[in-house]
């Protein structure tokens, strides 16, 4: 993995048309999002840790209470917006996403995933 700036970003995205990346806030990556070419200006981003299947807020709030099982919302996409030069990204490269996959994989063979009330 490596960082760049939002001009290298979309550079990137322009010629592959899809990149998986994290937002860098000082010291900190965060967030798990695919970028996509949305215009020569701006590009499209799906969340892939913060999308839930909802309709609204007050939806979330309710499946929270109520200890609904919900699923995420992949095809939730939008443009990214920003337009900050300075905002820096962390591009995952093949082998780093392979490496992710790898240990989600040996995780799921263990992994109920619910949690005993």
């Amino acid at each position: 993995m490596y960082v760049v700036k939002r001009k290298e970003l979309m550079e990137l995205i322009e010629k592959q048309n899809r990149v998986i990346y994290s937002c860098v806030y000082g010291s900190s990556i965060e967030g798990l999002y695919i970028g996509f070419y949305f215009n020569s200006s701006d590009f499209g981003t799906v969340d892939l840790i913060d999308n839930v299947d909802c309709d609204s807020v007050d939806d979330f709030y309710i499946i929270k209470e109520t200890k609904q099982h919900f699923k995420f919302d992949l095809d939730c996409a939008q443009r990214e917006g920003l337009y900050d030069d300075d905002k820096e990204y962390v591009i995952y490269e093949k082998n780093d996403i392979e490496s992710l996959i790898h240990v989600l994989n040996n995780i799921l063979g263990d992994y109920g995933g619910k949690k005993d009330a």
